[in-house]
């Protein structure tokens, strides 16, 4: 079939995260550092003008720049965006999940938490209702659970093997065994020492 290209030049220096949208347009999450702004931009085809659908402001006080990622709440028909603000010493930067509604661009703040040391590097909504939060170096899986319409009921710290392996990366769900869902994921990054990691999947009992 035909193939669509898109192209956009002077975006945002801060775009993290690039999924697909209606109409073989685009999403992009990121954030803009010179107007201190985290965005939610819509990228239309056929050279169509980008534009925003939501913007959360952030606080870097000149050294951090934050982490803005995104992901599919496909019953919902909208988007999960993870806003993380690096912890410094007043130890007052928060991360804070949003469900974005494109159509209208509401925002719904669905939890709230202080900023984990490790910065997150990919967020996965699951069939149960729940998001996983993989985190960067050493940092652990987290799970944002009972999620509904309105909040989130907490989020909690995964102790898996999953959890505990460093260096974690983008997530997935596959098609497991009898057609269970099976979390992949990649571990073993280290952008320090230039390794590019592993793609392992979770099995039944626990182990990769």
């Amino acid at each position: 079939g035909a193939m669509a290209n898109l192209f956009y030049e002077n975006l945002p220096d801060g775009m993290h995260d690039v999924l697909m949208g209606p109409q073989e347009g685009l999403f992009l999450t990121g954030y803009d550092s010179l107007r201190r702004l985290c965005l939610v931009l819509y990228a239309p085809p056929f050279g169509q003008r980008m534009r925003v659908l939501s913007q959360l402001p952030y606080r870097d006080y000149g050294r951090y720049t934050p982490t803005v990622l995104g992901a599919h709440d496909a019953p919902r028909g909208a988007l999960y965006v993870l806003l993380y603000q690096t912890p410094i010493s007043w130890g007052i930067e928060r991360m804070s999940l949003y469900r974005i509604y494109p159509d209208s661009g509401q925002q719904v703040l669905l939890s709230e938490s202080h900023a984990p040391f490790w910065a997150p590097t990919a967020i996965l909504p699951r069939p149960d209702g729940s998001v996983l939060v993989g985190l960067s170096g050493y940092g652990p899986l987290m799970r944002y659970h009972g999620c509904n319409d309105t909040a989130c009921a907490g989020l909690d710290t995964l102790d898996t093997a999953a959890s505990n392996a460093t260096g974690k990366a983008g997530m997935a769900d596959i098609s497991g065994p009898g057609g269970s869902s099976m979390l992949c994921l990649v571990v073993g990054t280290d952008q320090l020492l230039g390794r590019s990691g592993t793609v392992v999947c979770e099995q039944p009992d626990g182990s990769l």
